[in-house]
């Protein structure tokens, strides 16, 4: 959303109608002074005065005032990026007010809100009290119930959806979660496929095989992350474990997550390491901390990169979709969280005074979350 930019805009409309100041003088009821001045941002039009300037130059207030209520993707972008950094360089109340007064302001732009909504919900882990965490899970909540609610953009609404059940099952309400997300599946035709066919059909192969490309990446990104999950919940069976990580590796080593995705990779061996302690497999469960260590020490930030020479058509979509994500290791405050999970995680606590797990620790504050302690 730009700033209310009147004063060219009522100056280019009365020239491309060729009239002069005193014409517009002569029908609003002003002096010709006061439209000279707002011409050149002096002073604005009483507000009264604008249903009938906008009927004079045939256009609404809206376009008379140059006001549109939705940022650009760019805008977007940019305003998530100073918000990040914020997190990232500054106190996390400070950080906090900047988002509050960016969605006030841009109140009616629903993909801002959603994704600033996202960067809060992503931070929440900061605090240390848990009523301050659930107050801040719950600002965050309430931003995606407007854009559900009062955007009318399908895809963001869905989105929306997902966001508000995934503060529902932070504050420890899975009904509620349930119940947004309802009992039906997701159809297994992606909307991808279709676009791409029409697309096609119209003759735009490059259009066509950019959302074949998106559809492919958003899907093997969703795929990879669920089989995390499910690896997570399958350390009570070593064989269904196994295969699960066995599999993952292999969709890892097929799309070259450690450059495609490193937050996603790094979680992988993470959830493996904790997997394997559960199974009291302590060789496998430190060969994998130690993996995911030389991972994130390799990559500093984790975050979640652009596209490769495979998908190399939407680099700008996963730009677009990165931006106001969390990611391991973006603030300094995040990376102590990780170190202090990592060293205080009480199904770690056997591997204490092991050396290679101390070589771990010392490698993590060394090497990636610098001298803390």
């Amino acid at each position: 959303m730009r700033e209310i930019n009147i004063a060219e805009v009522l100056a280019r409309k009365r020239k491309e109608k060729g009239m002069t100041q005193e014409d517009v003088s002569n029908f609003i009821g002003v002096s010709k002074a006061s439209v000279s001045k707002w011409e050149t941002g002096q002073s604005y039009p009483d507000i009264t005065m604008l249903p009938l300037l906008a009927s004079f130059f045939n256009t609404t207030i809206d376009d008379l005032m140059d006001y549109r209520p939705q940022l650009e993707p760019d805008d977007i972008r940019k305003l998530c990026d100073q918000l990040s950094r914020a997190f990232d360089s500054q106190p996390l109340d400070e950080a906090l007010n900047q988002c509050r007064e960016i969605t006030k302001k841009y109140c009616a732009c629903f993909p801002l809100l959603k994704k600033v909504g996202m960067l809060i919900l992503n931070h929440n882990t900061l605090l240390q009290d848990v009523s301050e965490m659930n107050a801040l899970i719950q600002e965050a909540k309430r931003l995606f119930v407007r854009v559900k609610e009062e955007s009318d953009d399908i895809e963001l609404i869905h989105q929306a959806v997902y966001l508000e059940a995934s503060c529902c099952m932070a504050l420890g309400d899975p009904n509620k979660a349930l119940d947004l997300l309802g009992e039906m599946n997701p159809p297994l035709m992606p909307v991808e496929w279709i676009k791409s066919y029409a697309y096609q059909m119209l003759g735009n192969t490059d259009s066509s095989k950019a959302f074949l490309q998106m559809g492919m990446y958003r899907h093997v990104v969703t795929l990879f992350g669920l089989m995390i999950s499910y690896l997570m919940t399958s350390a009570d069976h070593i064989k269904t474990f196994e295969e699960i990580y066995r599999r993952a590796l292999a969709i890892a080593e097929a799309f070259d997550f450690k450059h495609l995705n490193p937050n996603l990779y790094a979680n992988l061996f993470l959830t493996a390491a904790l997997g394997y302690t559960t199974l009291g497999d302590k060789e496998q469960a430190l060969d994998n901390l130690k993996r995911f260590t030389e991972l994130a020490a390799r990559h500093q930030k984790l975050t979640a990169a652009g596209g490769d020479s495979f998908f190399d058509l939407i680099h700008d979509q996963l730009a677009e979709w990165g931006s106001g994500m969390w990611f391991m290791g973006n603030t300094q405050q995040q990376r102590k969280k990780m170190y202090e999970m990592i060293a205080n995680h009480p199904e770690l606590s056997a591997f204490v005074d092991d050396p290679r797990f101390k070589k771990v620790l010392d490698k993590l504050i060394c090497n990636v979350w610098g001298e803390f302690r």
